[in-house]
């Protein structure tokens, strides 16, 4: 890797597509057995360019076929080469194909430093969906224990919103007013109404880095409940909240004078 596939090899990928979109359901052992016969080149190819037009169901066999011929495991030891495209690769075809033994091997390389490597990984972790995920960067959120940069773990659980939320909501008393502004940033970006009333606790409540942040979300988020949570803070004894809060009823009302 990166992989190059001769023209024959390729033909033999495409075969393999469209006899594989004909099933629905499961594979018949005929076809197993082609396709353990093929090289791993050709597996690269087959998933990254046709593995999401397949059922569901030939997609959770093919992971298995994939992992009984050692393909998963050829993957994760890419994982640990010195070259950033070889590790890239790896992740984008990991990213397709979401096994959910590569949990491990995709939080090891959001831990990367270098950008390209973390960013893939954390696209993979998104569409593995799991629910370990959740509760390792959450984890991570509190103690950091492994340096994974915030806009990552933030990337990640926006990713999973649907799932990231109630969670978030959960713990959100119980984190430090640190993580507390950083978990009210990413609810901003997951847009998501359910979240309203615990940014307006905490701009009523919350410590004053918290309250901050939290005036400035409802800025962004706008609507009628967040102006009247933010007028009562308008006159607050804390200098800086009520200059975010006025900030952020600006911000309302001139999305509202542009129609928003």
């Amino acid at each position: 890797m990166p992989f190059f596939i001769t023209k024959d090899k390729e033909k033999v990928a495409r075969k393999l597509a469209a006899k594989l979109s004909s099933f629905e359901y499961d594979i018949p052992l005929k076809m197993e057995k082609k396709i353990l016969k093929e090289d791993f080149e050709t597996f690269a190819f087959l998933i990254k360019n046709h593995f999401t037009g397949f059922t569901p169901p030939i997609q959770a066999k093919l992971r298995i076929i994939f992992d009984k011929c050692g393909y998963l495991d050829y993957l994760f030891s890419k994982l640990e080469s010195n070259r950033e495209e070889e590790i890239i690769e790896a992740l984008e075809i990991l990213g397709v194909l979401a096994p959910k033994k590569a949990f491990k091997p995709l939080v090891k390389c959001l831990q990367d430093k270098r950008d390209s490597i973390n960013l893939e990984a954390a696209k993979a972790l998104i569409n593995l969906n799991d629910f370990r995920v959740i509760d390792y960067l959450i984890e991570e959120l509190i103690h950091n224990h492994n340096n994974i940069l915030p806009a990552r773990i933030g990337h990640v659980l926006v990713g999973l919103a649907s799932q990231a939320v109630p969670k978030l909501m959960d713990v959100f008393d119980e984190l430090p007013p640190a993580t507390q502004v950083q978990v009210i940033e990413i609810f901003v970006e997951i847009n998501d109404k359910r979240t309203l009333p615990l940014i307006e606790k905490a701009l009523l409540g919350g410590e004053p880095p918290v309250r901050v942040q939290a005036a400035a979300a409802l800025g962004e988020i706008g609507g009628e409940s967040s102006k009247t949570c933010l007028e009562k803070v308008a006159k607050d004894k804390d200098p800086v909240v009520k200059e975010n809060a006025r900030l952020a009823l600006q911000q309302i009302a001139a999305a509202r004078e542009r129609g928003g």
